[in-house]
């Protein structure tokens, strides 16, 4: 169940990434991604599930790499 619910988190925000977000995505950014919605999280009362950044940065890049061959 919460592999699902990070699932449709990470799609949700890939879907409201820009082209800038995407150029420039980094593990970086995937941690700042994580730690960012641990905060989210925190300040609605929930208890944040175990994100993890790389999981993040695998399946964002992944997307990206879709887009880009989808637009060729």
């Amino acid at each position: 169940m919460n592999d699902e619910r990070v699932m449709d988190l990470i799609v949700d925000i890939y879907n409201n990434m820009n082209d800038e977000d995407k150029a420039g995505f980094t593990l970086e950014a995937a941690k700042e991604m994580v730690k960012d919605q641990i905060e989210i999280d925190f300040s609605q009362g929930r208890w944040p599930l175990e994100y993890d950044p790389q999981l993040f940065y695998e399946v964002i890049r992944e997307f990206i790499e879709q887009d880009a061959e989808d637009g060729e």
